[in-house]
């Protein structure tokens, strides 16, 4: 024992985290509701498009040309003919894959 006194009180001793009802009665009468919602992702698809302007937000690319949809976007933006929607934006038979490689 040395002169200085010590006092040890572990935290998990003084620290009662309550957030359940205190019968099993009381737990299972509450209302969960049957509205149990989650609020939709930003970005489901992970494509860097918000889904207010993603036209297909379970998927990256929504008409399965192979280009994703942020990219025909982004050029229709430029002034290009894409449509992330249609595979074929402009009806000539060549994808807009095809096209976007010349």
């Amino acid at each position: 024992y040395d002169d200085v006194q010590r006092y040890n009180s572990r935290l998990a001793d003084s620290v009662v985290f309550d957030v359940f009802p205190a019968t099993l009665d009381e737990f299972v009468r509450m209302d969960w509701g049957s509205n149990i919602a989650f609020p939709p992702l930003p970005d489901a698809d992970f494509d860097s498009l918000r889904r207010e302007v993603d036209p297909n937000e379970s998927s990256w690319d929504a008409d399965g040309d192979g280009l994703s949809d942020a990219f025909e976007l982004q050029r229709a933006n430029e002034g290009m003919r894409f449509n992330p929607r249609l595979a074929d934006t402009d009806g000539d038979g060549l994808s807009d894959l095809v096209e976007a490689r010349w």
